[in-house]
């Protein structure tokens, strides 16, 4: 099965939740991750995963935008998260 692995930050082996389930669907499926990368590491986080195997789409964003809208969340009813990962 051909599995798309959406996820706001690249899975890594400090962010265990999302890189366990992504070991363990390889096992048995084709699993393509699809993220937002605002930063440095997690753009090494993102090399890491092509280098296991791991078919990997980006988006690129600055931290600059990715604050901006977590600022302007405080003053709406949206978790801060949801807001940083929209």
């Amino acid at each position: 099965m051909r599995i798309l692995f959406v996820t706001p930050h690249p899975p890594s082996r400090i962010r265990v939740r999302g890189y366990g389930f992504l070991a363990q669907l390889q096992r048995e499926h084709e699993v393509t991750v699809l993220t937002q990368c605002a930063s440095e590491q997690e753009l090494a986080d993102v090399e890491a995963l092509r280098n296991q195997g791991y078919e990997v789409e980006m988006v690129h964003e600055s931290k600059k935008q990715a604050m901006l809208r977590s600022g302007l969340a405080l003053f709406s009813s949206h978790p801060l998260q949801v807001a940083y990962a929209r």
